[in-house]
């Protein structure tokens, strides 16, 4: 969980509000995975997690931070 989760939340929280409000193009890439959607069990419940923490997060980042349509 610290490193699929914390490390990337922390990193976009310092980063991704400056870089909005400056109004500066880019992209924050989190790595992920698909892999244990497609598979039924396994034995690592805190890796599954973390990565679908992970998936979350990128898509509220996306809408929060992501490019902001207003009037022209």
């Amino acid at each position: 969980m610290r490193s699929n989760v914390k490390a990337p939340y922390f990193l976009v929280a310092e980063l991704a509000p400056s870089m909005a409000q400056r109004g500066e193009r880019g992209a924050i890439v989190n790595v992920s995975t698909i892999g244990r959607r497609l598979r039924r069990g396994g034995p690592e419940p805190l890796w599954v997690g973390g990565k679908a923490a992970i998936n979350l997060l990128t898509k509220v980042w996306a809408a929060e931070y992501g490019p902001q349509r207003g009037p022209r």
